[in-house]
């Protein structure tokens, strides 16, 4: 039996997984964005860790395979660092949705006290773009954050784990610097796949009829 929110998992871990594959730049990937999505739209916590993950483990395996060197791309030593860093984007999306929730309920409460008709409306139709701005920047912050994160806690580790780099601050120092490159194209990725993410599930939100959106676009 077709179940329609197994089928966008199963798109979203494959979609995730291939972009992987395709010649971009390195550290450029959707998988920190579709952490943090899984995070505010999955409300079984299992399953929308499950979503990020699978994506890496699978794409990680299938660098491996092309490159021939599988233990280099999907078991090596800082995995459980990076790994980590996804869930810690998961959670951060757990966040941002309390936040929303939080958020959409003070609106409807100030919209309720109100009393014209036409004071009904204004409030709702200011409410809801003070609503919506500040969604977005509790969006926008949790991203750069979590980019910010990913940054010091694989930097550290690879200082910490590997005998490039001298141990000490100027060694910890340097490796940061070395790192900076890929730090940009993380938030690049971060920034652009969240983007599309959120982009497209509130335009698909907007625009696909109620009973399609119950059964595909809300996600257990």
């Amino acid at each position: 039996m077709f179940q329609p929110r197994l089928a966008v998992v199963a798109l979203l871990i494959v979609l995730a997984a291939v972009s992987r594959l395709v010649n971009l730049p390195w550290n450029l990937a959707p998988i920190g964005a579709l952490a943090l999505y899984c995070g505010v739209y999955f409300r079984n916590r299992l399953v929308g860790l499950s979503v990020p993950l699978l994506a890496m483990f699978a794409s990680d395996i299938g660098l491996g395979l092309y490159h021939q060197n599988v233990s280099f791309y999907a078991f090596h030593q800082l995995v459980p660092f990076t790994y980590g860093c996804f869930a810690i984007y998961f959670l951060l999306g757990m966040t941002v949705r309390q936040h929303w929730n939080a958020v959409d309920g003070a609106s409807a409460g100030k919209g309720e006290v109100q009393s014209s008709t036409a004071a009904v409306h204004q409030s709702r139709e200011g409410g809801g773009h003070r609503a919506r701005w500040t969604k977005g920047l509790s969006l926008a912050a949790s991203t750069v954050g979590a980019g910010l994160m990913f940054f010091l806690i694989t930097n550290v580790a690879t200082w910490l784990l590997f005998p490039t780099y001298a141990k000490s601050v100027v060694g910890l120092l340097e490796c940061f610097w070395a790192a900076v490159p890929f730090y940009r194209s993380t938030i690049a990725g971060d920034v652009v796949f969240v983007a599309l993410l959120f982009g497209g599930t509130t335009l698909a939100q907007q625009m696909v009829p109620a009973n399609v959106r119950d059964r595909f676009l809300q996600p257990e």
